[in-house]
């Protein structure tokens, strides 16, 4: 990336970043804390629709930030959420959702996702250096076989982003779901995690239905 390239992606990072506040959620992480982590599943094999058959990868991308967005909102209490969504051959990018602000956030992460080949790979650089106390969560969407990052190295990639929450969704060409949670059990309660779990299958389920639907 020339010199000129990386001053225009971290201007475009700084704009979208700058008035980001603070992470709440069950409690505040301020440093690297997770030293354990439980998993939990949920396969949804069986959600079939013809809207879903479809969709290409850049959609089901679209469609989960936005439903755990909504998630992630709810649980926290906030109309700003913003988490990082790892990207193969990228790393973290940030992505955020301003419930109370226009264009919709469906829109807001559609003009995100568009801006990927040009500031995406200075997304982490410039956004670590400004972010005091974390993001939400990471996000990691895979079509089988690819590979998760987190699973070539759980324990690095777990504690080194001091991100509780790591959120994967996997998905054959089938289109057969298979969403994973990974927490911290010194910060979030099990059922808690159980609970935003189901609501974001069902808010995912609803938004392949019908995007434009408030969940």
């Amino acid at each position: 990336m020339t010199s000129q390239l990386y001053a225009d992606s971290e201007r475009y990072w700084h704009a979208l970043l700058s008035d980001f506040s603070s992470v709440l959620l069950t409690e505040r992480v301020h440093a690297p804390s997770a030293s354990a982590s439980i998993c939990i599943t949920k396969s949804n094999s069986d959600f079939k629709h013809l809207a879903l058959e479809r969709m290409k990868h850049e959609d089901i991308r679209l469609t989960l930030l936005y439903a755990w967005a909504v998630v992630l909102s709810r649980h926290a209490g906030t109309e700003d959420v913003l988490v990082a969504e790892a990207l193969p051959g990228i790393g973290l990018v940030p992505r955020r959702v301003q419930f109370a602000s226009t264009p919709s956030p469906r829109e807001q992460l559609s003009m995100q996702l568009a801006q990927d080949t040009i500031h995406a790979s200075a997304a982490w650089v410039v956004a670590k250096s400004m972010m005091k106390e974390g993001m939400h969560s990471v996000v990691e969407i895979l079509e089988e076989p690819a590979l998760s990052l987190f699973s070539l190295d759980p324990g690095s990639h777990f504690r080194s982003y001091g991100m509780p929450l790591y959120l994967t969704l996997s998905y054959t060409p089938s289109r057969s779901f298979t969403f994973t949670l990974r927490f911290d059990p010194g910060v979030f309660d099990v059922q808690d995690m159980q609970y935003m779990l189901n609501h974001l299958v069902l808010a995912f389920e609803q938004l392949v239905v019908n995007p434009s639907l408030p969940v």
